[in-house]
């Protein structure tokens, strides 16, 4: 994948197609003010690992497990992340999924 940013629809093509590859860049419907950055894009950049899902309940992923998932993948803290609209957190999510 190149360094432009993709909007959710564009992510969710590249699923469909099996064309998804890190680094990816998601482009963030509504921007995260945190602190003094703001984020306008988050960047997966490296799969998640089996520490990532250690503290997995056994019968599935929950929310927060999410959480730290997008935060490790991403190198972005965890209260940046919990900031995402629900669009956003989607599009992070399937994300996610395709790597596990």
């Amino acid at each position: 994948m190149s360094k432009q940013a993709y909007t959710g629809k564009e992510i969710e093509s590249f699923i469909e197609q099996g064309e998804i590859s890190l680094p990816i860049t998601v482009k963030l419907s509504s921007p995260i003010p945190f602190g003094d950055d703001t984020y306008s894009e988050l960047t997966f950049k490296k799969e998640p690992t089996a520490g990532d899902l250690a503290e997995m309940p056994v019968s599935g992923q929950v929310l927060g497990d999410t959480f730290r998932i997008v935060s490790s993948m991403t190198g972005v803290e965890t209260p940046v992340i919990k900031k995402m609209t629900m669009k956003d957190f989607t599009t992070c999510q399937n994300v996610v999924q395709n790597f596990l």
